[in-house]
């Protein structure tokens, strides 16, 4: 499996015992299908084998750079939904200010200058990686065929999970014995 930058993964592999279950984001390519991971929290990233962590998302998120039209660009129609969505009480998110390059929800003023949008709904994803214990119960492996390669004392599971605009769900996670 080969694996991009911004790809959202997780690690799988004894190896990493302490990034069993963790998750984190592809952040550089190293040849071969490795790849340095940004974990979640770390405030480095760090190099991992191919074989050590699965992708959890099909596309990867990438930290697209685009200019949206400010207030004083918009029409009339643009401005008139936005005013109309802050008066029945739905979230508004200005972009740039506090956090550069990013929307955000916070109050809106409506200065010429800012760009504004209606909060958009959370974009909800069921995530499944199949996986296998070895009959030793010392490493945890990504087993798309649930082949019986780790033999008869293996134990096979799926494990299930929901993210929120590609963010796991910890509520959500289920585990079921193949």
């Amino acid at each position: 499996m080969y694996f991009r930058v911004g790809d959202r993964v997780m690690g799988t592999k004894e190896a990493l015992s302490h990034r069993v279950g963790k998750f984190g984001r592809v952040t550089r390519l190293q040849g071969k299908g490795s790849v340095f991971v940004l974990w979640d929290g770390a405030d480095q990233d760090h190099f991992v084998h191919k074989d050590e962590i699965v992708r959890i998302e099909e596309e990867p998120m990438y930290n697209v750079k685009q200019e949206p039209k400010l207030w004083g660009d918009m029409t009339p129609e643009e401005k008139g939904a936005l005013l109309l969505a802050d008066y029945e009480g739905k979230a508004i998110e200005i972009f740039g200010l506090a956090y550069p390059d990013m929307w955000h929800e916070d109050y809106a003023s409506w200065d010429d200058d800012c760009a504004y949008r209606i909060k958009p709904e959370p974009k909800r994803k069921t995530m499944t990686a199949k996986l296998c214990i070895d009959s030793y119960g010392t490493s945890l492996h990504m087993r798309p065929d649930y082949g019986d390669n780790y033999g008869d004392h293996a134990f096979y599971f799926t494990l299930t999970f929901d993210t929120i605009d590609g963010k796991p769900d910890p509520s959500s996670i289920k585990i079921e014995e193949v």
